[in-house]
C-alpha cells in the first residue's frame, strides 16, 4: 500500500510538472508569434502520430538522457530527419543518420536548423 501511494504521488507530480511546463512552453510559442508554425499535441493515436512525423520537416529531440530513443527510429522509418542532441546513446543508435547539436549549444541548435531548411529534397532522404 505505502508503495502504491508513493507511486501515486510521484505520478500526480509529474502530471502537474508536465501542466506547468506545458504552460510555459504555450506563453514562449505566444510571445514568440509562432502559433502557426508549432502544433502542441499531448496524446496522439500511432495513425496521428505517423501522420505528424510525415509531415514534419524534421524531428528535434533535445534529450540529456534516453534510454534508447525509439521516437527518432520511428521518425527516420517516416523518411522524415532527426536532429538530436549530441549523447553518447544517440551516436551509438542513430550513428551518422541524423544530424546532431550540442547540449546547451542555442547557436549548434540554430546551426542545425538552417541547415535542414536550406536542404534539397533529396537530401532529405
Amino acid at each position: 500500500m505505502a508503495f502504491t501511494t508513493a507511486l501515486s504521488r510521484r505520478f500526480s507530480a509529474l502530471r502537474r510538472a508536465g501542466v506547468i511546463i506545458k504552460k510555459r512552453l504555450k506563453k514562449t510559442i505566444d510571445d514568440l508569434d509562432a502559433e502557426k508554425n508549432i502544433d502542441l499535441q499531448t496524446f496522439v493515436d500511432d495513425v496521428k502520430l505517423i501522420e505528424i512525423y510525415k509531415q514534419a520537416l524534421a524531428f528535434v529531440y533535445p534529450s540529456k538522457i534516453e534510454g534508447f530513443g525509439f521516437q527518432g527510429l520511428e521518425t527516420m522509418a517516416c523518411k522524415t530527419l532527426v536532429i538530436a542532441s549530441d549523447i553518447p546513446v544517440f551516436r551509438e543508435i542513430y550513428e551518422d543518420n541524423v544530424i546532431y547539436f550540442g547540449l546547451g549549444d542555442e547557436n549548434s541548435l540554430t546551426k542545425s536548423f538552417k541547415r535542414v531548411l536550406n536542404m534539397k529534397k533529396e537530401e532529405k532522404i
